[in-house]
């Protein structure tokens, strides 16, 4: 199986962000087997970055993690509050893993604390969703292909009692844990810490909303986005994984 992960540095470590599914590979909410004929739990993860050396060549970075300890419990984190329920989840990077955050970090680290958006996305928003659709990359190792979409459910209403909503674009398996940012481009808003003074977004403005977590069904191009903000919630008071719950 191949998923997408993203790095947060935050006071409690660095960690990988993905999907719970990706790292237990069973479903979200009813915690099944992804796979019913391969009734069987994850044991490692391989984690692929590129870096550059000092000459500016690309470099792969390779790591490997268990995601079970030898007293079988998960080594990831959770959401306190809605486990498996929420596809969302972080490994943290042990140690030897350091090099490969820094390579997974070269481009601008996400800013996730959605109490800080400068714009707030809404219905139908364009949003760049960046990951590996069927497994293949954007012409090197590590680098991701960017996918467009929009926003085709209101930001703030939650989908199913959760705090999700959906976006409408033609993502593909190897795309679950991708950060999905907004492309604000040509919008008018007012700079944090400068009132009275507005602002044109330039092209390149991209905001971190939320992670992609698969379609809603193998025939419809609506997939789920979990809010930014459970990556906090997770990061700041994740429990151990449920592998077997």
């Amino acid at each position: 199986m191949t998923g997408t992960g993203f790095i947060v540095v935050s006071p409690r470590g660095r960690f990988l962000i993905t999907n719970r599914h990706v790292l237990s590979g069973r479903k979200p909410g009813s915690n099944e087997y992804l796979d019913p004929k391969r009734r069987v739990n994850p044991t490692s993860i391989r984690i692929t970055a590129t870096t550059q050396d000092d000459e500016g060549v690309l470099v792969k970075q390779t790591s490997t993690m268990q995601l079970i300890t030898s007293e079988l419990d998960a080594t990831w984190i959770e959401h306190p509050d809605g486990g498996a329920d929420i596809d969302v989840s972080a490994l943290c990077l042990a140690d030897e893993a350091v090099s490969l955050a820094h390579a997974l970090n070269m481009q601008r680290p996400p800013v996730i604390d959605d109490s800080e958006y400068r714009f707030t996305p809404a219905v139908p928003d364009r949003v760049m969703i960046v990951g590996y659709p069927f497994g293949r990359n954007g012409g090197a190792t590590g680098v991701g292909v960017w996918v467009q979409g929009t926003i085709a459910s209101e930001f703030h209403l939650p989908i199913d009692g959760l705090p999700r909503f959906l976006v409408d674009s033609r993502t593909r398996p190897g795309m679950s844990g991708s950060p999905v940012y907004l492309n604000p481009a040509g919008r008018m808003y007012n700079p944090v810490g400068r009132e009275g003074l507005y602002s044109v977004a330039p092209e390149d403005t991209t905001q971190l909303v939320g992670i992609y977590s698969g379609r809603v069904s193998s025939d419809s191009d609506l997939g789920f986005v979990w809010h930014a903000k459970t990556i906090l919630e997770v990061i700041d008071g994740g429990v151990p994984g449920s592998v077997f719950s």
